[in-house]
């Protein structure tokens, strides 16, 4: 009987810590720096332009002859909107898409409506016809794992299923200060996402480059 007194008092106090334990937070500031295109890219859709915007809540607009593409990249995941600028479809090759990390790491992407089950199996181009719009986001596969523990902090597409951050955004107790100091190491880092774009039965791989501008504890 004593033991079982002293388990229900030990479990008290876990989930007496787990409650009170503080959530630290940071936000980062994070830019797109430049994009890169095959030379054939560059002679059939001409100059690219480059600059921050507020167009329906994105922060960076990539454009060309092409595509016009809004950004909003987060330590979450990276959100953007395509807009083809041609009459003919184009498609996203989501196989021979990547995202490389801040540790130079190459990784294969999910995006919208592939299934986290399906994370490691091949993916249907999505197709955007001429003139068309399409809006999605780009998030590494293998950060997304299976997990029994309840007391995960970031669920994701139902119970069991749970990601990573690209980047270090929360930390439950410590020191903030602590915590904030350690994200900052992040800045200067760069993440980058290969976007393959085909259209007319040519592919352009566009490789998009964003850099860590800064950190700074979120707004509570």
């Amino acid at each position: 009987m004593r033991i079982k007194v002293i388990s229900l008092i030990l479990f008290l106090v876990f989930l007496f810590g787990c409650a009170t334990a503080v959530l630290h937070k940071v936000q980062y500031d994070i830019a797109l720096e430049g994009v890169e295109r095959p030379p054939e890219a560059d002679e059939r859709y001409g100059s690219q332009k480059i600059s921050p915007t507020v167009e329906k809540g994105y922060k960076y607009v990539f454009e060309d002859k092409m595509i016009k593409t809004l950004w909003f990249p987060s330590s979450a995941e990276i959100v953007f909107l395509l807009e083809n600028k041609t009459n003919h479809s184009v498609e996203i090759m989501w196989n021979e898409a990547a995202y490389v990390c801040e540790k130079g790491e190459s990784h294969k992407v999910m995006h919208a409506g592939v299934k986290a089950a399906d994370r490691e199996g091949p993916q249907r181009p999505s197709v955007v016809e001429g003139n068309g719009v399409i809006k999605d986001f780009i998030y590494p596969a293998d950060y997304v794992y299976y997990t029994t523990d309840r007391w995960v902090e970031r669920p994701l597409w139902g119970a069991g299923w749970t990601e990573k951050p690209l980047l270090p955004d929360s930390k439950s107790g410590g020191n903030e200060q602590e915590f904030l100091k350690k994200a900052k190491t992040y800045i200067g880092k760069t993440l980058q996402v290969l976007l393959p774009i085909k259209v007319e039965d040519v592919t352009y791989d566009y490789v998009f480059t964003f850099k860590v501008k800064d950190v700074n504890l979120a707004t509570k």
